[in-house]
């Protein structure tokens, strides 16, 4: 198993290489195709809308997205977006407190 970590903070990501972390990265690597559609499971923890979408760029066919900084809409903050057809299954914090009724969504990836 391979870690990867991205921060565009500079502080944090020698933190994660002081922790041994051989793969740092400032911007998620969308140019890099042995991990653009490769990696089986993302843990995004900013809430940012953008590294979201990275997410699901960079998560292979039937991998996951858990978002611990979960992004809601505007009109429903406690409700992530609901993916588009071929986005994968994106769990977060409001599906695991049930906030709003929020569930998992697993939506087919192909």
């Amino acid at each position: 198993m391979t870690v990867h970590a991205v921060d565009p903070a500079a502080a944090r990501r020698e933190a994660a290489q002081w922790w041994e972390l051989s793969r740092v990265h400032e911007a998620v690597p969308l140019d890099d195709p042995s991990l653009r559609g490769q990696v089986g499971l993302v843990v995004e923890c900013s809430g940012h809308e953008q590294a979201t979408l990275d997410a699901c760029r960079m998560v292979r066919k039937r991998g996951e997205v858990v978002l611990v900084g979960a992004v809601g809409t505007q009109d429903r903050p406690d409700r992530p977006r609901t993916p588009a057809r071929g986005v994968p299954p994106v769990c977060g914090g409001a599906q695991w407190l049930g906030v709003g009724g929020a569930r998992c969504s697993r939506r087919s990836s192909g």
